[in-house]
């Protein structure tokens, strides 16, 4: 497991307690699509470009999406994915060891975890920037902007 986005402060802390072997904790990461590459499963907030990276990826996750954002979109974003089955959510008021846990088993199960990898697919764009420049080339073509 590797903790990262939980502060300098408290991952020193935790850093320092050095209770498990099977966790690391580092305050940041430079390469973060690299890491997540390597991932099996990935527990994040729900921001609309780590989730860009993730579905690209297919990576099975469990978003906390943020309560704090505007209109809530972080709990909209990760609620389109997991109305098709390709993400978990977990709400920060319900975040602890006791429903983290099983929601971390449970996307683990074989069929599960298949699963989510399957229906990230569906959300996946890898050339979007390609297809954005083709829309605006074509925009252009049409002349709809004025020099």
């Amino acid at each position: 497991l590797l903790c990262q986005a939980i502060g300098i402060t408290y991952g020193e802390k935790l850093d320092k307690k050095k209770e498990y072997k099977n966790v690391k904790i580092v305050p940041f990461i430079y390469e973060l699509p690299r890491v997540m590459k390597m991932s099996d499963l990935i527990v994040s907030r729900a921001g609309a470009s780590t989730m860009s990276e993730i579905m690209v990826l297919d990576i099975p996750t469990i978003f906390i999406p943020s309560p704090y954002v505007t209109n809530n979109h972080q709990y909209k974003n990760a609620k389109a994915l997991e109305d098709k089955k390709a993400c978990k959510i977990l709400e920060e008021k319900d975040f602890c060891k006791e429903t983290l846990l099983p929601l971390i088993d449970d996307c683990f199960k074989k069929e599960v975890y298949n699963e989510m990898r399957e229906n990230l697919k569906e959300f996946s764009c890898p050339n979007s920037a390609e297809a954005i420049y083709k829309e605006v080339e074509k925009l252009m073509k049409q002349n709809l902007y004025e020099k």
